[in-house]
């Protein structure tokens, strides 16, 4: 199969996109992940106009990357679509065709963008390219390279930013409902991948360096950035302001990071559906949680302690217990 594939793909090092295992590579050596060429990448994304891209959110400065029922948009600081980020900026920063990059700074916290996406209503091959929108021609041309590589078209990518001398937590514990494909562009990220229960064990627990991949399955939990302390900002303000809030209490990363997240498609629609539905309990099951626990049971080490479990066991419904918590734990 790789035979097929353009020269600079032809040494790639990555693993299975079938896999239902998490897969890191380390693609130091690899062309098609050339750090000058990942780092232009970056450039690229961050020189993008909010208002050209479809969707951009920013996440609280102190969220924790070992929360796990955070839910709807709590936890965000903002969130804008299309042209209506335009007067997000204007009302925020007085500047209505901000950058991407420039954005980032004055929130002063991490902020993901759609930065290419095929507009589909479903997830499931085959792909067609007649709603293929992507922020700069460099990026379109490297994902037309990954579609060959991966030969799974993507869904959607998102571009997840981070400033200098921020914490790089978003919304803490979760699931996608498609698999994913992380590529660290620029700076650094930790990035801990479970299994596909609450609590489950660590199975990857690495820093992600630009140049490194990290392949995640579909409804396998995972959380990406270091552990933050102190309150959570106050409200969809609190990313507006400078430095958020509680900011001193972080733990923050030293330089800025960029990476990609590609969500990839699904072989057929009985399994995107599946997939959807079991995304669909855990979102039921967190509010679930959110509603019964107090905020001291939010964390990954709680859920996996035998008292977490068995609470877990007490507050979710019967379905939601067989399908996120350890079969041996009773109710």
């Amino acid at each position: 199969m790789l035979s097929a594939l353009p020269a600079s793909l032809q040494l790639s090092r990555l693993g299975s996109f079938a896999s239902d295992r998490p897969w890191l590579a380390r693609a130091d050596d690899d062309p098609f992940l050339a750090k000058p060429t990942l780092d232009k990448l970056a450039d690229g994304v961050l020189q993008a106009r909010l208002a050209d891209l479809r969707q951009t959110k920013a996440f609280c400065a102190d969220n924790s990357a070992e929360t796990f029922f955070s839910t709807g948009n709590d936890g965000l600081a903002w969130i804008c679509w299309g042209e209506s980020c335009a007067t997000l900026a204007q009302r925020a920063w007085g500047e209505p065709d901000i950058a991407l990059g420039a954005a980032v700074e004055r929130t002063q916290g991490p902020v993901s963008a759609r930065v290419a996406t095929r507009g589909l209503e479903s997830y499931a091959l085959p792909v067609r390219d007649d709603g293929r929108v992507v922020a700069t021609g460099q990026l379109s041309r490297w994902l037309a390279d990954l579609d060959a590589l991966t030969g799974r078209p993507f869904c959607d990518v998102d571009a997840y930013c981070t400033p200098a001398g921020a914490s790089t937590a978003s919304l803490g514990w979760h699931v996608d409902d498609v698999d994913v494909l992380l590529v660290m562009m620029r700076g650094s990220k930790r990035f801990r991948v479970a299994g596909r229960t609450f609590g489950s064990g660590t199975a990857v627990d690495t820093t992600l360096e630009a140049g490194d991949v990290l392949f995640i399955p579909a409804l396998t939990f995972h959380t990406g950035g270091e552990l933050a302390e102190g309150p959570r900002a106050a409200g969809w303000l609190a990313g507006l302001l400078p430095g958020g809030l509680g900011a001193s209490a972080q733990r923050r990363a030293a330089s800025e990071s960029v990476m990609l997240s590609v969500a990839l498609p699904w072989a057929d629609t009985a399994s995107e559906e599946a997939a959807q539905a079991a995304t669909a309990d855990w979102r039921d099951a967190i509010e679930d949680l959110d509603a019964e626990l107090p905020p001291p049971c939010n964390s990954w080490a709680y859920a996996a302690s035998p008292e977490g479990q068995a609470r877990l066991a007490r507050v979710l419904d019967e379905s939601a217990v067989g399908r996120f918590v350890e079969s041996s734990v009773g109710g």
